[in-house]
């Protein structure tokens, strides 16, 4: 039986800086047993795959891993978009290259290459170089492997082009930050 314990969060523990998140893991909370690691946003390698291959039997994740994630995005890109311009775009993070890479394994495991490749930086505020180059690809559809603050900017400055490509992207997205940014 597990007993429960009652514990405050400390503020670093709801950052998406990475270095924030990782000093999160130096004081799990441990009850009978069991290792606790308590994050407000999920830090890079909380998805790598490598985390469960390499965790042992003590190891319960809560979300998905990264090379399943990227065949569901590599199959959905295969099944929606096969014959179209497709970009691979990812922010050089373990979470956003992983992401990119996995995506990129599957769609040519389907037998699609993918139009472009390319690693930005996070953290910048313009984009608009990387949005012309997808332009002038005749990019129908982008992935980004990455976070969603600049996953919006990119979003946001192809609408503002009036880049029409579909946009799809990983879990991370999935933030309010996202939809106010992109907006």
């Amino acid at each position: 039986m597990i007993k429960h314990t009652f514990f405050k969060m400390a503020e670093n523990e709801t950052q998406t800086d990475t270095t924030q998140a990782h000093s999160n893991v130096q004081f799990p909370l441990i009850v009978t047993g069991l290792v606790f690691v308590i994050n407000g946003f999920l830090a890079d390698w909380f998805i790598d795959s490598g985390l469960t291959d390499e965790g042992g039997g003590n190891v319960f994740r809560i979300s998905g891993r990264d090379d399943l994630q990227g065949e569901v995005a590599g199959d959905y890109l295969a099944d929606q978009w096969a014959g179209k311009a497709i970009a691979i775009l990812h922010d050089q993070t373990t979470y956003g290259k992983g992401l990119a890479e996995e995506t990129r394994q599957q769609l040519n495991e389907r037998g699609i290459t993918e139009a472009m490749l390319e690693a930005f930086t996070p953290g910048e505020r313009d984009y608009s170089a990387l949005v012309s180059r997808m332009e002038a690809a005749g990019i129908d559809v982008f992935y980004v492997g990455g976070y969603s603050a600049e996953a919006a900017l990119i979003l946001r400055q192809a609408q503002t082009r009036g880049f029409d490509a579909q946009f799809v992207s990983g879990d991370a997205i999935v933030t309010e930050d996202f939809w106010l940014i992109a907006a």
